[in-house]
């Protein structure tokens, strides 16, 4: 066969050359040509690849995913030290090392590792080859830790949602990750409770490794566990949001305690002698109640205060009353979200103090809610993090209440909290006995 290329006689690699045609293309177009077709094959190099819409579409499922774990799992509790620094020392608020330098997983250091090794052998080898690296985008977000754990754990739970689907590539999962959410990190460990329930279902989980099937239907349940509090929270954001607009039917309020070891008294640099450093220091109770889009209060009481359910009791009644001065309580509807303690506010004197408020027409109704257990923390649990961050800045010199008090107010002035205008700090000294539900009346509501 010969090749003419503008009548003039070529050989094969000439006109393949002359007519920008590879080998493959080419033999395509000859096997079509002596096939007797009118038309060339399709070429593949300038069609969109399916691969690449798959891509796209997975890369969105991962962020929705991470942006749901983002809003419901991620906590921003900073870890303080309550310790006590000299007056001339930085005042910068000393986060747990744990903390400050866990931003990357194990996958991710192991992973720099080989890059570098690798980096050092390519450097003695002249190539031209175009070097892949993973670019972790400067992404603006609020920094936030999530529980101890590892980021397969958030994957196997990815794939087990995709149920009869494609399985989702860890290293696809873990580039969009760090590219998108590089802000949402581990805690190394954690000193709140952990939900039995997680940590049941993560050690059948680890158990069942050798049990495919098993170990899916784990993680399923698990996923479904994780799934059920999320709507838990969901329901407390849809009263939160619903009060902060003040259309004057409904009032929700959230009331929680703090970490006695953030506020104990006294507080100075002489605490860190040798005499001092194993006294045992009084530890202040400080417990917030934030009624959204009106008034936050925080109250400061003794360390031999009794914190049972009248102090409760007596905090919630304070609220309300201030509460009374901007709306008419005997027409609102109020939701009161708590910790789930049965010691607190999690009982028989507290139902009867709220049945007491509606059958004498104070209130028209009123109910108390709880979040399911090592999953309450809450907007409020924020705020105790931002208040131990301001005392271990503000209140290194503190030997009384008094001036425990004045610090925590001036918290509350410096407060980015737009929806809450009024914050009062108070100094709680004594309760009444609101145990004695059958002798409640109504001149025992106003403080």
């Amino acid at each position: 066969m010969q090749w003419k290329f503008l009548g003039e006689p070529v050989c094969l690699r000439a006109y393949q050359a002359l007519h920008s045609l590879g080998c493959s293309r080419f033999a395509r177009l000859s096997k079509a040509a002596r096939a007797g077709k009118t038309g060339p094959p399709a070429d593949i190099r300038y069609l969109q690849r399916p691969s690449q819409v798959t891509s796209r579409n997975v890369r969105g499922e991962i962020l929705s995913y991470l942006q749901s774990v983002y809003d419901s799992t991620a906590e921003t509790l900073p870890d303080v030290k309550d310790g006590t620094c000299e007056p001339d020392e930085d005042a910068s608020v000393e986060l747990l090392k744990d903390v400050a330098t866990c931003d990357q997983d194990d996958y991710a250091v192991s992973l720099a590792k080989l890059q570098q090794v690798s980096a050092f052998k390519d450097s003695k080898k002249k190539t031209n080859q175009r070097k892949r690296s993973v670019t972790i985008l400067g992404k603006d977000g609020e920094v936030r830790y999530l529980p101890p754990g590892s980021m397969k754990e958030y994957w196997e739970q990815l794939n087990c949602q995709r149920e009869s689907q494609k399985p989702i590539s860890f290293a696809f999962f873990w580039r969009v990750w760090y590219q998108e959410f590089a802000f949402m990190k581990f805690r190394s460990h954690s000193n709140h409770a952990v939900c039995s329930t997680c940590l049941r279902h993560k050690l059948l989980i680890r158990e069942l490794s050798s049990h495919l099937l098993a170990r899916k239907e784990q993680v399923k349940r698990y996923h479904g566990h994780l799934r059920d509090q999320y709507l838990d929270r969901m329901t407390y954001w849809s009263l939160r949001g619903e009060s902060r607009l003040r259309g004057g039917a409904s009032v929700t309020a959230i009331i929680d305690s703090m970490d006695q070891s953030k506020t104990c008294l006294p507080r100075g640099a002489c605490m860190k002698s040798k005499e001092l450093s194993n006294m045992q220091r009084p530890k202040m109770h400080l417990t917030a109640v934030i009624i959204h889009g009106f008034s936050i209060f925080l109250f400061l009481s003794e360390h031999d205060q009794a914190k049972n359910s009248s102090s409760m009791i007596e905090m919630m009644s304070y609220s309300l009353t201030m509460l009374s001065k901007h709306c008419l309580l005997k027409h609102l509807s109020v939701n009161i979200q708590s910790d789930n303690t049965v010691r607190e506010m999690k009982n028989n004197p507290f139902a009867k103090w709220m049945g007491s408020l509606v059958s004498h027409g104070i209130i028209r109704e009123c109910s108390l809610r709880n979040l399911r257990s090592g999953h309450s923390h809450e907007d409020v649990d924020q705020c105790f993090g931002l208040v131990a961050t301001w005392l271990a800045k503000h209140a290194r010199q503190a030997e009384t209440p008094g001036d425990l008090l004045q610090v925590v107010q001036g918290f509350l002035n410096n407060a980015d909290r737009p929806y809450e205008r009024e914050r009062v700090a108070v100094q709680l000294d004594q309760v009444r006995d609101w145990c004695l539900a059958c002798k409640m009346s109504i001149l025992s509501f106003n403080l």
